[in-house]
């Protein structure tokens, strides 16, 4: 998914089976966060830069909670020197969470990123809903449930072609054919494919379909 949305990502965690990755991962369908190492364990979140834009940073972390609730969120934390973002309860000692470590939002502003994914096996609750949506108004935070993720809906036979257009491309598009953006047909930003690619309202996305006529068929979509 991170690769699909531009992300460098290294090709031999691209090339990897799925039983290779159960095999450095999980035990008993569950991932062994107290299992592994500290270097396994900060390798497993992610961050990551954008290929055409070094300052596009995203973040992922994983939660091992049933429900991702308020504590979960509150327990995300980084190590500054390691620019890793890793689940609070890897550290048992108050003393090094107050000297080597940061809050979660605190280093982001820090960084300069703006964007993270939090993947949770289950729901999220209502109330860390409510906490989400209020982080959201100064960065973007998406949440996933693990079933989400474990195929790609992008891949599937009954879904078409979508690529995301650059703001350049969108301007180009409206002024080819004398539109307002108002008037260009409109796509959910909860629709699956534009979480899948993170789409923000009023970002345009180009769909392409199969024809039996013109071979192919291709329409836009406002994200709203």
């Amino acid at each position: 998914m991170l690769s699909d949305r531009g992300y460098v990502i290294a090709e031999d965690d691209l090339q990897k089976s799925f039983a290779q990755f159960k095999e450095d991962w999980m035990a008993n369908g569950q991932f062994r966060y107290t299992e592994i190492d500290n270097k396994n364990r900060q390798k497993f979140q992610i961050l990551v830069e954008h290929k055409d834009n070094q300052s596009n940073t995203i973040f992922v972390s994983f939660i091992e909670e049933e429900k991702l609730g308020v504590d979960s969120i509150r327990r995300l934390v980084i190590y500054p020197k390691m620019n890793i973002v890793r689940p609070f309860f890897f550290m048992k000692k108050e003393e090094e969470i107050k000297s080597g470590f940061f809050c979660l939002i605190d280093f982001l502003k820090k960084v300069e990123i703006t964007r993270g994914i939090i993947v949770a096996l289950h729901d999220i609750t209502p109330f860390a809903s409510k906490v989400l949506e209020r982080l959201n108004e100064a960065l973007t935070i998406e949440t996933f449930k693990q079933s989400e993720l474990m195929i790609n809906i992008t891949k599937h036979q009954l879904v078409p072609k979508h690529i995301v257009m650059t703001e350049a491309e969108k301007k180009n598009l409206l002024t080819k054919y004398a539109l307002k953006e108002s008037q260009l047909p409109r796509i959910q930003k909860l629709d699956p494919v534009a979480r899948y690619f993170g789409l923000k309202r009023g970002q345009v996305v180009k769909i392409i379909r199969p024809s039996e006529t013109a071979g192919r068929y291709v329409t836009y979509r406002l994200v709203v």
